[in-house]
């Protein structure tokens, strides 16, 4: 939930309880791209709410849902925070 209590939707490549009482840990925060021509409002709030967040806590009780996702292999995913290790490999030549 943001701010204003309103349920935000996002997608994380790892959930897990957290090691502190009462959180749980997502990371792997990604975006998936439904369409280029056509931008959610909303969808580009959590692009700016999460970018370069590699973890994040959550309170258990603002928790609605927990659902594992299949996606099919075509779809566009879009890794809101790369790590400087992944960068700096990518980057020699």
């Amino acid at each position: 939930m943001n701010e204003k209590h309103e349920p935000l939707q996002i997608y994380a490549g790892s959930v897990r309880m957290s090691d502190i009482l009462g959180l749980v840990e997502a990371s792997d925060i990604v975006f998936i791209d439904s369409s280029e021509v056509i931008i959610n409002p909303e969808d580009d709030k959590i692009k700016k709410l999460f970018n370069d967040v590699a973890t994040t806590m959550l309170p258990i009780n603002s928790l609605i849902r927990i659902d594992e996702v299949a996606f099919k292999k075509d779809t566009p995913v879009i890794r809101l925070y790369q790590s400087n290790e992944k960068n700096n490999e990518s980057n020699t030549p």
